[in-house]
């Protein structure tokens, strides 16, 4: 999980990195989960990392909750590490209807087509899979 807060999220809108964190926790998904957050070590009972490069093991999904101007260089990260799946949900693509949001929208796309990564989004919420016990929408 690409960009999960330190601490619990006060007012915030939409989901976050935390959020997702919690989800997981409670449906009881029986997969590892890893943090990630180069400024902790720790997120709410579970080991972090600074990046997805530091993970131990194999990672099967990667889920992006970062700013949208992020998203391209951890796809870029992903593909070092080797995860071929993610889940963005970040928003404030091509949604918006801004030039801006246009433009960061292909940059992550054409950087997910050169490193062979399949995605799920952007400013995708979530889904349920109840026999991996992964629930993702609120």
């Amino acid at each position: 999980m690409v960009g999960v807060p330190r601490s619990k999220p006060g007012h915030a809108p939409g989901y976050t990195g935390h959020t997702f964190l919690r989800l997981l926790k409670q449906a009881g998904f029986k997969g590892s989960i890893h943090p990630v957050n180069p400024k902790a070590d720790v997120i709410d009972g579970v080991k972090a990392y600074p990046g997805v490069t530091a993970i131990p093991e194999a990672v099967g999904l990667a889920i992006v909750a970062v700013p949208v101007l992020s998203v391209t260089q951890v796809h870029e990260r992903d593909v070092k590490a080797g995860i071929a799946n993610l889940r963005i949900a970040t928003a404030s693509f091509s949604e918006t209807g801004e030039a801006k949001g246009r433009e960061m929208e292909e940059k992550a796309r054409d950087t997910a087509l050169k490193g062979g990564l399949r995605v799920v989004g952007p400013n995708c919420l979530g889904y349920h899979v109840p026999s991996a016990r992964m629930q993702m929408c609120g």
